[in-house]
């Protein structure tokens, strides 16, 4: 849309703003059924590889998540300026979290880890190998433990999470209660 815009209205400002990097990361990293497993044959990558370069050649700026993304698209598109491409984070900056996360355990002695953001079964996101590897703790280990899981969980990585009891799920939830669970686990998992 904004490509064809831009096309018809040309003294426009098309500012694209991308939050994740779905061509070089999320397709390229899939390899099963998931949200981001698409099949695609080599046609399809090129289009979606030209319709990619067609949107930021059309742009005024692109702003991207990450500094390392922004890096990565600079290279893979050597021929488009790199002052287009800037950063604008998502908001979980360092600055936001100026004290160590300490949390005060009271009567509850469990040890909290918390994941916050979007669980799949893509191997990018998916929760698979933590789990195994936490399934293979002894019992009495695994009980002293919460599992949080702070965001969206997809129907395909769903039946991972199924007989896990230590897990506990909030769901998609607000940025600062986000922050809030994270500063009340003893560790996160990333």
């Amino acid at each position: 849309i904004g490509v064809a815009l831009k096309r018809r209205f040309d003294q426009i400002k098309l500012i694209t703003d991308l939050r994740d990097d779905w061509l070089g990361y999320y397709v390229s990293q899939s390899d099963g059924p998931s949200d981001y497993s698409l099949g695609w044959s080599a046609r399809e990558w090129s289009r979606a590889r030209d319709m990619e370069r067609s949107a930021f050649i059309s742009s005024t700026v692109v702003s991207i998540a990450t500094p390392a993304w922004v890096d990565d698209l600079r290279g893979r598109y050597p021929d488009i300026a790199n002052e287009r491409f800037i950063c604008t984070t998502n908001g979980y900056e360092p600055a936001m979290f100026p004290q160590p996360f300490t949390r005060p355990h009271g009567t509850d002695t469990r040890i909290r880890a918390a994941y916050f953001g979007t669980l799949n079964a893509s191997p990018v996101y998916s929760p698979g190998n933590f789990l195994a590897a936490f399934d293979r703790l002894p019992e009495d280990v695994r009980r002293h433990y919460e599992i949080q899981i702070i965001g969206r969980v997809t129907p395909d990585c769903r039946t991972m999470l199924n007989g896990h009891r230590e897990i506990r799920e909030f769901g998609f939830v607000e940025k600062s209660r986000g922050i809030e669970l994270l500063r009340q686990a003893d560790f996160l998992l990333l």
